[in-house]
């Protein structure tokens, strides 16, 4: 009987004697043996794929993009953490073996070597001998007439019907070809091709402009050698792939996947050389992991120098192909166009994983981007705990580390990792309460959580004081600690006292103090909270109606729905605030604010590159040119870290709710990564799914619109907006202008809840005047609104500001400024599937603005260099309603806080001024 041999996890892990090498390229392999101090002689066997390396002895150490390998027999090698099954007696291994060493990768299959002959080190080093020259005498000189007097050139006498008459081919029907250069001039002229393409792609890796103009200097240089090299490498290369091209469009699609030629970024695991041959490759376009890593064949890349509209076209092209790939459940064939066609291995490994081949996505992460985080995630789906474990810790994601031991039941060393996770969070912007509910929430530790949030209410103002004192206080509510409780809302009363206003997180401080009041354990102090409580928001209160918002308003703001408050009591209090306001009569035109009365906040340590808002729930987010992203919620005055990365930040877009973000980040000269992530229960934030995006030019977003459910964004690459998921970053389409010299500052997609076919459209600015787009076409309706939306001068964000109102499925209101800082306001209407402009206005006021928003309806905020100014949109005009003075000459951005009844102004160094709403 015979039963096939299959490896099984232990519980053990085996010091490794040996590594599997995954790979191709000496000087990687020669590499990894001077990091282990190895001496490479006679320790290197060549399997199928990669070589095995042996060591000196038996060792534990960590390597990353290599299997470690133990051996249980003589000539037989498995991973340090598996065994065979069934097991082998001595004798049967003896004699499985029989003379060979064999290996069992962790991915299946068996390797085999010769162990009596390691790599011979010769055939890696070469040297050709130099050419011998025959040595001759310079040639006698010649003796020039020292003065020319007269050049005559004399030819025989020929008609042109001698011409006509001579051969049979005739003339200009020969094609004009670059002249012939010898053969050292040729050869010259290609390897100076070669080392300029490689300059070429250095430069553009690096971002270093000088360096790829070098290299561009180089492939010139080359061509002059040898002028037909540039017609045998450009030319006729660009023939064939246009040809390709016309394969994808036209033709069968199996055979033009099977012809495609790899384009994208060039693999760093392998060698690249400028191919001068001009037929396509023909290859079984089969999904394998070799194939996938570019170990099924060991000659270096060719590259081809076509045009570069050509080569756009048929990057689309494949990546049209990968979606419909995906779009029929074929993963693995998607995986295989993006990894091996366009080199986005990071989109190859999402589709890995969408196909359950989450070992193979692991392997392609850590072998192809050294994306230990990515890996790890991997390797846990595929059930690998252990390396798993070990790449989270090695990425410093210690919270994910402990999510694992959580699951496994190890909950000693899941602690361990949950506080080196909030060690780091304490680091971090507002992140002692980010630690404390970290240690509460996962670890179930809220003894420890309760240390960070009294740490973080002493920092008090600065980060979340206040939402730290809210978590302390619940903390203490759950453990009965009267005397703790009160200790807390004198400290807070005796800080509140110095203030002249008081912010809207108080409101829930307030707020948890009643709702805690009726809690058995704290009985003996329930008169007392209720007291406070009422005094903390009377004077909230208070502070409002001197603002002279409507008493409604200002009751409906401080109580909410909460349901906490009896009716009577939000009764009195509103008539309260009435006696108040008319007491102080009606506030004059001009409201002048110091500019201590004014909160801030301090959000990063950089330069403020892109910034958005969720409109429905009043969250900001800010991202930085060292490549953070934060979040800031007004109404709590909480600040959270969402994402670290060392690329700055081009743009953002967020949902309504502030549950769904979307980030482009800027990668060299015209490449990006374009990441989703969506909020935690516990107000954190998770990567859901990230990928490149090539050939970017002045990129930008699109609000997050939902449709049927489905979160979508814009995203501009320059020459088209492609509609994405945002939980998926799968394709629902494209638009592309009308107009090939169009430059799109903006866009918004708008809900068309009537409309045929997809319940959405594009409203963008062609580069002349806002028009209307279908997303299935490219149907275009004129607006006639011509203002152009810009950045104002000076302003350090990335992508344009564009403040929008859609109140409901037939209005929409547009704000934007331009480049000198007039301000435009535009009410438009839809009507019978077309969208009319209503209302337009100009202001063109002797300080230019810096940034301006909707607060509301017809009502704009207009921040300038030393004021605010409240605006009332008019038919035909502004009216200055209001106008609060506060210095803040380095504005970028400003968004209502509808809930806290604010406006927040964004400063390029990441300070947010908080300016009460005045009407």
């Amino acid at each position: 009987m015979k039963v096939p041999l299959q490896l099984k996890r232990r519980g053990a892990t085996d010091p490794a004697v040996a590594l599997l090498f995954l790979g191709s390229e000496a000087i990687e392999l020669f590499r990894l043996c001077a990091r282990l101090e190895l001496d490479p002689t006679g320790r290197i066997h060549p399997v199928d794929g990669g070589f095995l390396i042996k060591l000196d002895g038996p060792s534990t150490q960590p390597l990353p993009g290599v299997v470690r390998l133990r051996r249980p027999s003589i000539n037989l090698y498995v991973p340090v953490d598996a065994e065979l099954v069934p097991a082998l007696l001595d004798d049967e291994a003896e004699g499985l073996v029989q003379g060979r060493a064999l290996v069992f990768p962790p991915w299946g299959g068996v390797l085999s070597f010769d162990p009596r002959y390691p790599l011979d080190l010769s055939r890696w080093l070469t040297a050709d001998a130099a050419p011998r020259l025959t040595w001759h005498p310079f040639p006698e000189r010649i003796v020039l007439a020292e003065r020319i007097e007269e050049i005559l050139l004399e030819l025989p006498h020929e008609s042109p019907e001698t011409w006509l008459e001579a051969g049979e081919t005739g003339i200009g029907t020969e094609v004009p070809r670059p002249d012939e250069a010898g053969p050292i001039s040729t050869m010259a002229g290609k390897a100076t091709l070669g080392a300029g393409r490689s300059l070429i792609w250095l430069g553009q890796a690096l971002g270093l402009k000088g360096l790829a103009r070098l290299g561009a200097g180089w492939v010139g240089g080359a061509m002059n050698l040898a002028p037909r090299l540039s017609e045998a490498v450009l030319g006729r290369q660009a023939a064939a792939l246009r040809s390709l091209l016309r394969e994808f469009r036209e033709g069968d699609l199996e055979m033009a996947l099977r012809r495609a030629l790899p384009l994208g970024e060039a693999d760093h695991g392998r060698r690249e050389s400028v191919g001068t041959e001009d037929q396509l490759p023909l290859n079984a376009f089969a999904y394998s992991l070799s194939e996938l890593l570019g170990m099924s064949s060991r000659k270096p890349a060719r590259v081809w120098l076509g045009a570069d509209d050509v080569l756009n076209e048929l990057k689309r092209e494949y990546r049209k192909a990968a979606e419909e790939a995906e779009r029929r459940g074929d993963s693995r064939r998607a995986a295989l166009i993006y990894g091996k066609l366009l080199k986005d291995f990071r989109m190859a490994a999402h589709a890995l994983s969408r196909a359950e081949l989450h070992h193979d996505a692991a392997i392609l992460l850590l072998t192809k981007l050294e994306d230990w985080r990515g890996a790890a995630r991997e390797f846990e789906a595929a059930g690998e705990i252990d390396r798993a474990l070990r790449f989270y810790q090695q990425a410093e994601d210690h919270e994910a580390a402990g999510d694992l031991l959580v699951r496994v039941g190890d909950m000693d060393d899941a602690l361990i990792e949950y506080q080196r996770a909030a060690e780091r969070l304490v680091t971090s912007e507002g992140g002692h309460l980010s630690a404390g509910r970290l240690l509460a929430s996962k670890a179930k530790r809220p003894d420890l959580a309760l240390a960070h949030y009294l740490v973080g209410w002493n920092q008090r103002p600065q980060g979340n004081a206040v939402a730290c004192l809210i978590e302390a206080t619940n903390q203490y509510a759950e453990a009965g600690s009267t005397r703790s409780i009160i200790g807390l809302l004198d400290e807070a009363d005796a800080y509140l006292a110095d203030k002249r206003v008081i912010g809207a997180e108080w409101d829930r401080y307030y707020h948890d103090l009643a709702r805690l009041a009726g809690r058995p354990s704290l009985e003996s102090i329930r008169g007392e909270l209720h007291d406070r409580a009422r005094l903390g928001l009377a004077a909230r209160l208070r502070e409002l109606a001197k603002t002279g918002s409507p008493p409604g308003r200002i009751v409906s703001e401080v109580f909410g729905k909460l349901g906490i408050w009896p009716t009577a009591l939000v009764r009195d209090a509103e008539f309260a605030v009435r006696a108040v306001a008319n007491k102080a009569g009606p506030l004059p035109r001009e409201r002048t604010s110091k500019r201590g009365e004014t909160r801030k906040n301090k959000l990063g340590t950089s330069l403020v590159t892109a910034a958005c808002s969720a409109p429905g729930s009043d969250d900001l987010f800010l991202g930085f040119e060292a490549g953070d992203v934060y979040g800031y919620r007004p109404e709590r005055n909480e600040i959270v870290l969402v994402a670290s990365d060392p690329h700055p930040v081009t743009a953002l877009a967020a949902s309504s709710d502030g549950q769904s973000l979307v980030v482009l980040r800027s990668i060299g000269q015209d490449s990006g990564v374009l990441s989703s992530y969506a909020a935690s229960p516990d107000g954190t934030y998770r990567l859901i799914l990230g990928m490149t995006v090539d050939d970017l030019s002045g990129p930008w977003l699109t609000p997050i619109l939902t449709v049927d459910g489905v979160e979508l964004v814009g995203v501009w690459d320059g020459q088209a907006i492609y509609y994405l998921t945002v939980r998926t970053l799968t394709s629902w389409g494209s638009s592309s202008l009308t107009r090939p010299d169009a430059d799109p500052p903006a866009g918004l997609l708008v809900a068309r809840p009537g409309k045929t076919g997809l319940p959405f459209s594009l409203l963008i600015h062609d580069g002349r005047e806002w028009c209307l787009v279908e997303p299935t076409g490219t149907t275009r309706h004129a607006t006639g609104l011509v203002w152009r939306p810009s950045q104002a001068q000076g302003n350090s964000l990335r992508s344009v500001m564009l403040a929008w109102n859609q109140s409901d499925a037939e209005h929409l209101e547009l704000v934007g400024l331009d480049r000198e800082g007039a301000l435009f306001w535009s009410a438009l209407r839809f009507e019978e599937g077309l969208l009319d402009l209503v209302a337009s206005n100009r202001s063109l006021r002797s300080r230019p603005c810096l940034a301006a928003t909707l607060v509301r309806s017809r009502l704009v905020a207009a921040v300038t260099a030393s004021q605010v100014e409240w605006l009332r949109c008019g038919a035909d005009r502004f009216t200055v309603t209001h106008s609060t003075r506060v210095e803040i000459p380095e504005a970028i951005a400003c968004f209502p806080s509808r809930r806290t009844g604010e406006l927040i102004v964004v400063s390029r160094d990441g300070c947010l001024e908080r300016i009460a709403v005045p009407c």
